[in-house]
């Protein structure tokens, strides 16, 4: 006796029959079943996301669109675990939501880090996004290895650390504007984000940051330098005015014009004692109001030492218009004039000598300039030295033999 079969095709089982199967698969499964056409994508799509986000999932789906910038991704994912079904906490005491808000956390850091501003946004949005949150509570054995992992360290600052390493303009922006945010945040090395800014030349960022009300512009990270200080130290310009000309802030408050770093080096100082002799750095300190042309560093030297020792002669004529001592000593009994003599710097001799520098001086290893020019055999310096010291050719001159 024949029979006859009826072939029913997946697409038009009822959606109930349709989640009771998919309910049954593995998530590779129920993947690999909503390719297979529209209809079964359009009403088992959820389930492979609540899979994905279920009490066993790993958030691949959250994760991923956070890092690529996939926002309807990043919406389906989080609506997904919205509603807790069957969901359990890997830990006594620990509720659903907690759970649920670390992975929001971790989606937050990789949005920021990888500068979707649509989805920062987003996630800002949702009910207990803290977006000054260094990285999760360490709660669940899940993210323990990515606490301690060198090779994840967005997840040791905040999403505004992060997000202004890399320079994302729209991703801070969209930070600053919550309500709730710390400016000044540091991160696992205790670096907050202007900091940050301004060692990497985020020009943009740096001055986003300076407009937000209550940023600490003098805040000194672990190195014992400023943002100031920093934007210095590796010559960027650009970022320096960003902290310079600013008529709403008291610049020797706020910004740390005067501070010096561990070495005692002011920001002055600094950019003098960098080798380009062209550098504009030193000029555009000059302009700012209260700036001390005389602050000294450890070893008691002033600006102007690096700049005769640099023989940067723009950098001497500068300091020098803007009243800086021209004759200092410092704690080796090293002056300016001494360090332009040895250094074969005549026209920087010449200036110090006319700004009142004293060319008798006496050094108790090198002697006067003019000594130590005559026996480096830099007779530049010499020509420059000899009508102004006095010095007399008849004398015994046996103290110029050995020291150089």
């Amino acid at each position: 006796m024949s029979t006859d079969t009826e072939t029913v095709s997946l697409p038009t089982l009822p959606t109930e029959l349709l989640l009771t199967i998919a309910d049954r698969l593995d998530q590779n499964d129920i993947n690999s079943l909503v390719k297979t056409h529209r209809s079964l994508y359009r009403r088992l799509n959820g389930s492979l996301y609540r899979r994905d986000s279920g009490s066993r999932g790993s958030m691949h789906a959250l994760f991923d669109a956070s890092m690529k910038g996939c926002l309807r991704t990043v919406q389906m994912s989080i609506e997904s675990f919205s509603e807790p079904k069957d969901w359990y906490s890997v830990q006594p005491g620990v509720a659903y939501w907690d759970r649920a808000q670390e992975k929001i956390h971790i989606a937050l850091f990789h949005a920021a880090n990888y500068g979707h501003a649509d989805i920062v946004t987003f996630l800002l949005g949702q009910e207990g996004t803290d977006p000054n949150r260094i990285c999760p509570a360490s709660s669940f054995p899940l993210f323990s290895p990515l606490h301690s992992s060198s090779s994840s360290p967005i997840l040791r600052k905040t999403p505004l650390v992060a997000a202004a390493s890399e320079g994302h303009v729209a991703v801070v922006k969209a930070l600053l504007a919550s309500k709730d945010i710390r400016v000044n945040a540091a991160s696992y090395l205790h670096t907050p984000a202007l900091t940050r800014a301004a060692f990497l030349g985020h020009t943009e960022i740096v001055s986003l940051l300076l407009d937000h009300p209550g940023i600490d512009a003098k805040f000194v990270d672990w190195t014992g330098r400023t943002a100031l200080l920093h934007t210095i130290e590796r010559s960027r310009t650009s970022t320096t005015a960003c902290f310079l000309h600013r008529k709403d802030l008291d610049i020797g408050i706020n910004v740390g014009l005067n501070h010096g770093d561990d070495e005692g080096k002011t920001p002055l100082i600094l950019a003098c004692a960098r080798r380009s002799i062209h550098s504009a750095l030193p000029r555009l300190i000059l302009t700012a109001p209260g700036v001390d042309v005389n602050a000294r560093d450890k070893h008691n030297r002033t600006a102007l030492f690096y700049a005769a020792g640099n023989g940067s002669i723009q950098h001497v004529g500068l300091l020098l218009k803007h009243q800086a001592d021209p004759d200092p000593v410092d704690f080796d009994g090293l002056t300016p004039l001494l360090l332009a003599a040895r250094s074969d710097s005549p026209g920087i001799v010449k200036m110090l000598l006319e700004a009142g520098a004293d060319p008798n001086r006496k050094h108790e290893i090198f002697g006067t300039p003019l000594h130590a020019a005559t026996v480096r055999q830099i007779w530049s310096v010499v020509a420059v030295l000899d009508p102004v010291t006095g010095y007399d050719h008849e004398c015994d001159d046996s103290c110029f033999a050995t020291y150089d």
